[in-house]
């Protein structure tokens, strides 16, 4: 009898065993999806049949905000229970929007952002296309969200307060990156060296006006009182002055006939009279610069100065304030950037790049439509050969970047312009093809930039794009974290309330 019972026992004991183990492999094969937070009970969701993710909860370890529970199957029509303590009770209630101004010097600049309620909307399609999948219920808490994409008056305040330069508002990667390259601005926007040997450095604003700045050898501040010579191409300056960059030897013509040159010379006497009845030559004030805004618009410059010293060796290089001058108004979108120059001007707003999930709220609304005015495209062929299908609700398909709001029959329900078109948008996430499927999603990496699997996620469309699939709202794709070059891609701010209302004050 008691040997029966034992192989009763030890039969028992292995179907227990085998039980434990098959749960144990099922709640691994799904934690994609958190079950095993909803077996363990861990930030389980109020009870219901359907559930969701939390986005921006800032409740998992290492506080990036994006949550962990997603749940399905899909019911569109059975909205998720919220928890007591997802909430947010405030005694005021928060304004839906609020401007932010920021002055630098004399240059003033602000931005406007509106109030995106807490609460669940839809995000994601089953569309076939495996990054956009799953469709699904999202939770978000209240946050706001910049009513455009950043525009180039509004980056150039980022970069007149040195931001490129002040390590606080940058990832270390991406502070490394921006050091090692010498950069102080975009691809079109901000400081470039000059010269070869990065003694003479342009400023380009927004408006088109350029700012020349000489530096010492370590990279500080420059002399005052340098002689500054912009000579335009074609220009009537080579009747009194001639200059080699080979030899950088500088020649001026008086008496009826030509002298070798240095800098003293630019200062005063015949020739220095001659070139600045001309307009081409000017002095640095006591910060080294030239600010100069009469430059013709389509003219390349020869730019020759001596910034060691009138007698000393002088430098030379091209300048020009025609290159894409039309991209660079001050209501443009700011373009040519990488995500970590956009991160950083974000920070130094006292922002962030939107989540991926704030992103699409924002733009899609609650009621899970395709694009921010509804599910119909609207697309037309305009009249006459060769003519693009083109919708009026957004800048899609006609094949050149315009100022922000320029469409305004495209504004999201949450009053958001630009969400589908214009310039796709760097938001914080990394991106990964199936981005439920892999745990690494839930501590990305803002500083790697490996393979394909940690690249960035770009949001919305552009102004190239043709496919329809490509404007919905809830379509992915990515790109590198390192790369600038694109001119269809910008970015927008996204605050917390709290950090939009410290914002606001400043």
């Amino acid at each position: 009898m008691s040997t029966d019972n034992g192989g009763v026992g030890k039969l028992l004991a292995v179907a227990v065993l085998l039980m434990v183990a098959v749960g144990g492999l099922v709640a691994m094969r799904f934690n994609a999806f958190g079950l095993r937070n909803l077996l363990s009970g861990t930030n389980a969701p109020a009870s219901g049949n359907a559930a969701g993710f939390r986005c921006g909860m800032g409740n998992d370890p290492a506080g990036n905000g994006r949550g962990e529970e997603v749940l399905p199957p899909f019911n569109l029509n059975e909205v998720p229970k919220t928890q007591d303590s997802w909430l947010e009770p405030r005694s005021t209630p928060l304004p839906p929007k609020l401007t932010l101004r920021r002055k630098v010097g004399p240059y003033t600049t602000e931005l406007e952002v509106v109030l995106v309620p807490g609460g669940w909307f839809v995000m994601g399609e089953d569309d076939g296309v495996k990054s956009n999948q799953p469709k699904r219920w999202v939770y978000t808490r209240d946050f706001y969200i910049a009513r455009t994409e950043m525009t180039n008056e509004q980056y150039y305040a980022f970069i007149l307060d040195n931001g490129y330069s002040r390590s606080q508002f940058w990832t270390q990667a991406g502070y490394e990156y921006v050091k090692n390259h010498d950069m102080a601005g975009t691809e079109l926007l901000g400081w470039a060296p000059v010269d070869e040997n990065r003694r003479v450095w342009a400023l380009s604003a927004p408006a088109g006006d350029v700012t020349i700045e000489l530096r010492n050898e370590g990279g500080s501040m420059g002399r005052s009182g340098a002689p500054v010579l912009m000579l335009p191409k074609d220009g009537n300056w080579s009747q009194v002055y001639q200059y080699d960059p080979i030899t950088r030897q500088s020649r001026i013509k008086y008496g009826g006939a030509w002298h070798d040159a240095d800098g003293e010379d630019m200062v005063k006497g015949p020739a220095a009279d001659a070139l600045k009845a001309r307009g081409c030559l000017f002095e640095t004030d006591f910060e080294g610069r030239v600010r100069l805004d009469a430059l013709d618009r389509n003219t390349r410059y020869l730019l020759v100065t001596w910034p060691d010293g009138n007698k000393q060796p002088s430098v030379s290089g091209y300048v020009s304030s025609s290159e894409a001058l039309r991209l660079r108004a001050a209501k443009m979108p700011v373009i040519s950037m990488s995500w970590f120059e956009a991160d950083a001007c974000a920070r130094w707003w006292g922002g962030q790049l939107p989540l991926e999930c704030w992103w699409e709220k924002a733009a899609r609304g609650t009621d899970a439509r395709r694009f921010p005015w509804g599910n119909d495209l609207e697309v037309y062929e305009p009249a006459g050969p060769g003519s693009r299908k083109r919708t009026d609700r957004a800048n899609f398909n006609r094949g050149q970047v315009e100022e922000v709001g320029s469409f305004p029959k495209g504004d999201s329900p949450f009053g958001v312009q630009d969400m589908a078109g214009n310039v796709t948008e760097w938001v914080a996430d990394s991106y990964l093809a199936e981005m439920l499927a892999d745990p690494r999603y839930r501590n990305p990496d803002p500083t790697y930039a490996g393979g394909p699997g940690y690249a960035r996620t770009e949001r919305g469309s552009n102004t190239l794009d043709d496919d329809p699939q490509v404007a919905a709202v809830y379509n992915r794709r990515r790109a590198d974290p390192y790369t600038r070059v694109n001119r269809e891609r910008g970015f927008r701010l996204a605050f917390t309330p709290d950090a939009a209302l410290k914002a606001a004050e400043k």
